[in-house]
């Protein structure tokens, strides 16, 4: 799912991109997230439903693929480096839809406790429209991981 072919986060720079993640969203991804996190709103995987209420088809919810982001972060820099992560969802995603996204460091400063990565995070379908945005501060350690000294 993601592309960590990219440099590690300790030697991320001002505009480095963390790894970037791809994934086609299917009906079973939407499933197995409703039951992971108690969705079961049927706007969900009622295509009747769903189209009544003026969507084309079921959509995913917004924390799933806002996982498969934090999931790239975590990847990335390692589990405790994730200090602040925000997200704005801007377009459903719906099930075909391939996903792209990824991170570009906007700031990067030395701290007491480490260096801050400062990043823009975004997500776009298969048409290049947004469909999530955000951003992230990771706290890396001296020993270049999110791992308390």
């Amino acid at each position: 799912m993601t592309d960590t072919s990219i440099q590690p986060c300790d030697e991320l720079a001002v505009g480095g991109l963390l790894p970037m993640f791809r994934h086609v969203v299917t009906r079973t991804d939407i499933v197995r997230y409703a039951g992971a996190g108690g969705d079961f709103n049927p706007i969900h995987h009622d295509d009747d439903y769903a189209r009544h209420a003026g969507f084309p088809s079921v959509f995913a919810m917004g924390l799933m693929h806002a996982s498969f982001l934090s999931r790239v972060l975590y990847d990335a820099c390692g589990p405790l480096a994730v200090k602040r992560y925000r997200i704005r969802f801007t377009h459903p995603v719906f099930p075909g839809d391939q996903l792209t996204g990824g991170g570009v460091v906007e700031e990067r400063r030395q701290t007491d406790s480490g260096v801050l990565l400062v990043c823009r995070l975004f997500m776009k379908n298969q048409n290049d429209r947004d469909v999530l945005a955000g951003d992230a501060d990771l706290m890396l350690t001296p020993a270049g991981t999110g791992a308390t000294p």
